[in-house]
C-alpha cells in the first residue's frame, strides 16, 4: 500500500502545464516571503494536528479535482447542443422550435427524428391566431398550441402495414398531415379542402374530424404505381401537453377554434362571442368554455375528439329559476350539459359509471362535461348531476340522464 494514499483516494489527473507553473510560483512565493507575526493570543497547534490538517486539505483538493474532471468528461450530464435547434432569428419561431424539440427529445420516438440541431424550418403557417404550424426539414410537421405540441410521424408505427405510398398523421381534430414523395401529386375527394404545400409534407385542413373519402397519389412518368383508393385511417401523432396556460388565454384560444367553424348564415355576430369562464375539470377530462353572445344568447364551446370544435348555442339568455334547470345537452365522445344555477347553489357535480367531475359555475350558469357510459345496456340513469347548497350539503339530484 502506498503510505501516502492510505485513504484510498483515487489519483488525481495530471495538471495542465500552466496550472502546474502557477502552483509552483505560489509555493515559492510563500517560501521566500517571511511569515507574518502570530497574534499575541494565538496558540500553536500540536504537530499531530498540523499534519492531519495538511492531509485533510490535500484529500479535499484531490477529491475535488477528480470529481470536477469526471463531471466534465461525462456527456450525459452536460447540456447536449444537438438537442437544441439553431435559432432562426424570429423569436416566435424559435420558441415554437424549442417546444417541438423538447417534445421529441422527451418521447420514446426520439430516434425517429433527426437531431434538433439540424432542423430547418421549410414552411410556417398559422392555422389559428393562437397556433403555429411548422414544417421541418420537409420531413414532418409540428403544431404548436398554447398548451400542447403535436408532431406528425416520420415512420409508420411498428406493426402497421399499408400499401398506400403516403404516411398520414392526425395533428388535431381539423388538421391531417400527408407525407409522400416530393414529386407525388396528391388530391382528395370529396370536399373543398385539398392538401397544402408542394413538398413532401402536405397539410390537409378538414372542417371536422372525419377524413376525406378517397386519396389519390400519382407519380409523373409512371416511375411508381399510383394509388387511388380509400383515405387511410390517420395515425395519431406525437402529442405532449407541455405547459399550463392561464384560463383566460386557454378559453380565448378554444373559443376561436369553435367560432371558426360557424357558417356564414349564422344569425348572431361571430365577433360578439366571448368567454364567460373556462371549464377545466382536471386530469384528462375535456376542457370547454362557457360563452355568451352579448345579451342575445349563451352557450358553450368544446373540442370533441370525434366531432372537432363545436359551439353549442342555446339561442337566448335564460331566465333565472329558483332551482337548477338543464338548458341543453351535447352528446358526442363526451357529454356536456348546460344548466341554470341559482345563487344559493355552492357547487355542482356530474357523475357516470366512468367517475365524477366538478362542474363550472359562473354568471348564473353551470357547465358539466364527462365521458359517456360505455354502452346503452346500462340500466337506470347513466348520468346524474347533483347540486349542493349550504342548507342541503348532502346534495340533491337536478339531472338524471337519460330519464
Amino acid at each position: 500500500m502506498n503510505p501516502r494514499n492510505e485513504l484510498r483516494v483515487p489519483p488525481a489527473p495530471p495538471l495542465p502545464p500552466d496550472v502546474r507553473a502557477r502552483a509552483l510560483r505560489t509555493v515559492l512565493d510563500g517560501i521566500e516571503r517571511p511569515a507574518p507575526a502570530a497574534p499575541a493570543r494565538a496558540r500553536r497547534l500540536p504537530p499531530l494536528l498540523t499534519v492531519a490538517a495538511v492531509l485533510l486539505v490535500a484529500v479535499c483538493v484531490a477529491v475535488t479535482v477528480v470529481l470536477v474532471g469526471a463531471r466534465e468528461a461525462d456527456p450525459a450530464t452536460a447540456p447536449g447542443p444537438a438537442l437544441t435547434p439553431v435559432p432562426t432569428g424570429d423569436p416566435s419561431t424559435d420558441e415554437a422550435l424549442a417546444r417541438c424539440a423538447a417534445a421529441v427529445v422527451g418521447s420514446d420516438r426520439a430516434g425517429e427524428y433527426p437531431p434538433p440541431i439540424s432542423w430547418r424550418v421549410t414552411a410556417r403557417t398559422a392555422p389559428s391566431g393562437s397556433e403555429q404550424l411548422l414544417t421541418i426539414d420537409d420531413l414532418f410537421a409540428c403544431l404548436v398550441a398554447p398548451d400542447r405540441v403535436s408532431l406528425s410521424l416520420t415512420t409508420a408505427p411498428e406493426g402497421s402495414a399499408s400499401t398506400v405510398p403516403a404516411l398520414v398523421t392526425r395533428l388535431s381534430s381539423t388538421l391531417v398531415v400527408v407525407h409522400a414523395a416530393r414529386e407525388a401529386r396528391i388530391s382528395v375527394e370529396p370536399g373543398p379542402w385539398q392538401p397544402e404545400g408542394d413538398g413532401p409534407v402536405r397539410v390537409l385542413r378538414t372542417d371536422g374530424p372525419e377524413p376525406p373519402d378517397r386519396l389519390r397519389v400519382e407519380f409523373p412518368g409512371g416511375e411508381r404505381s399510383p394509388y387511388d383508393g380509400p383515405f387511410p385511417p390517420p395515425h395519431d401523432g406525437l402529442s405532449l401537453v407541455d405547459r399550463r396556460v392561464p384560463d383566460d388565454i386557454a378559453a380565448a384560444a378554444l373559443l376561436a377554434r369553435c367560432v371558426a367553424t360557424l357558417g356564414p348564415g349564422e344569425d348572431l355576430p361571430r365577433e360578439l362571442w366571448a368567454p364567460i369562464a373556462y371549464h377545466d375539470p382536471g386530469g384528462d377530462a375535456l376542457r370547454a368554455v362557457l360563452t355568451r353572445n352579448g345579451t342575445d344568447s349563451v352557450g358553450f364551446c368544446l373540442d370533441d375528439p370525434t366531432n372537432g370544435p363545436r359551439l353549442a348555442d342555446f339561442g337566448a339568455v335564460p331566465v333565472p329559476a329558483p332551482e337548477p334547470q338543464d338548458l341543453m345537452t351535447y352528446n358526442g365522445e363526451t357529454v356536456a350539459i348546460l344548466l341554470t344555477v341559482p345563487p344559493e347553489v355552492d357547487r355542482i357535480e356530474i357523475a357516470s359509471q366512468n367517475g365524477a367531475a366538478a362542474c363550472t359555475i359562473a354568471e348564473g350558469l353551470g357547465l358539466c362535461t364527462i365521458d359517456p357510459p360505455p354502452g346503452p345496456e346500462i340500466s337506470g340513469p347513466s348520468i346524474v348531476v347533483t347540486a349542493y347548497t349550504a342548507a342541503d350539503p348532502s346534495g340533491f339530484t337536478v339531472y338524471p340522464y337519460p330519464g
